[in-house]
């Protein structure tokens, strides 16, 4: 997965590309996990596609004995979980080729919950409790993805600021950045991740630097909110 994106501080937002490589082909369906994201547009190998969003519903287990009103019950705890979540169902507009299938999600989202604070954003615990998608925020909040446990890929994030001066981001993997105009940062991971292990922060981060032989070790201060 590829994350083409800028951090607005500022504005609250984080706007950009989420790119995808799907193995196979003959998919006639693509669903990716969204939540709070606003889709701007949708290719499928470069070309437009048609997409929707539909409600997500977090599954409700064995029901078998259970009485009407014990099942009514769990589709009201079911539906209140999925409160804000959605699933991204992208539809090729022609037969796609054997091999692999490349979607790219442009998007912006304002203020995902609990990411902003006080001029840093934190991307949120990615934790989903109790087996429940409702249960937790996720990676599904600030980007389009494949947001399970059991799905893994190689990351590379693209990450822009137009914060002020000594505005950095903090993410996994090896880092490159640069200075055009915004302030950018490279992160790629050097294994395999799902979604939720990919977090970021950017803010106006202190480095710290001290020897420790044989190597230098660089270190950056947290936030304390």
């Amino acid at each position: 997965q590829l994350l083409d994106i800028c951090v607005d501080v500022d504005a609250r937002t984080v706007t950009g590309f989420s790119v995808l490589e799907f193995g196979g082909g003959g998919i006639p369906i693509i669903r990716l996990n969204v939540r709070q994201c606003k889709i701007l547009s949708v290719q499928l190998n470069g070309s437009p596609a048609s997409f929707d969003l539909v409600d997500y519903i977090t599954g409700l287990g064995d029901d078998g004995g259970d009485d009407v009103d014990v099942v009514t019950a769990k589709w009201a705890v079911a539906l209140d979980a999925s409160n804000n979540q959605r699933e991204l169902c992208v539809r090729a507009s022609a037969a796609l080729p054997v091999g692999p299938v490349v979607v790219c999600v442009e998007y912006t989202v304002r203020d995902p919950a609990g990411c902003f604070q006080g001029g840093y954003f934190q991307s949120p615990n990615n934790y989903l409790g109790g087996g429940s998608v409702g249960g937790g925020c996720g990676a599904r909040t600030w980007f389009p993805c494949v947001d399970q446990q059991d799905a893994r890929c190689r990351f590379e994030a693209l990450v822009r600021t137009n914060g002020p001066p000594g505005t950095r981001a903090i993410a996994a993997g090896l880092c490159r950045e640069g200075d055009g105009g915004d302030r950018w940062f490279r992160f790629r991971p050097a294994e395999p991740i799902t979604a939720s292990n990919f977090g970021l922060d950017v803010g106006p981060f202190q480095r710290n630097q001290y020897a420790a032989e044989p190597r230098l070790f660089q270190t950056s201060l947290r936030p304390t909110w």
